[in-house]
């Protein structure tokens, strides 16, 4: 799935090593690793998993507008953003299938 941002402003997609706040064009693999954490509730077998990803965006629209996109996945997935002119990029959702779940909020 992609689609064109009227902006050059974009955040989001945590725990990038990066001399810049705003994101830059390229190619970000999300692909949970790890092994869960368990948080000790101090009774047996009550802890809860910690360990998680949440893959969204923020952005702020040349028309003043924001919005949020939440893209998330069962399976591995790669968000590919590249400039699509000096006013905007071309973002890329790709993922080889799994449950999706999508959410886009809007506000002002």
């Amino acid at each position: 799935m992609g689609t064109i941002l009227d902006s050059k402003t974009l955040f989001g997609y945590s725990e990038r090593f990066s001399e810049h706040f705003k994101l830059q064009p390229g190619t970000w693999t999300i692909f949970n690793r790890d092994n869960g954490q368990i948080i000790d509730a101090g009774e047996v077998g009550k802890g809860k998993q910690t360990y998680g990803y949440y893959p969204a965006y923020l952005t702020r629209e040349r028309s003043g507008f924001h919005h949020m996109g939440y893209f998330r996945t069962s399976n591995a997935l790669d968000v590919e953003i590249e400039s699509f002119s000096n006013t905007s990029y071309l973002k890329i959702f790709r993922t080889i299938g799994g449950i999706i779940d999508f959410r886009f909020i809007v506000g002002g």
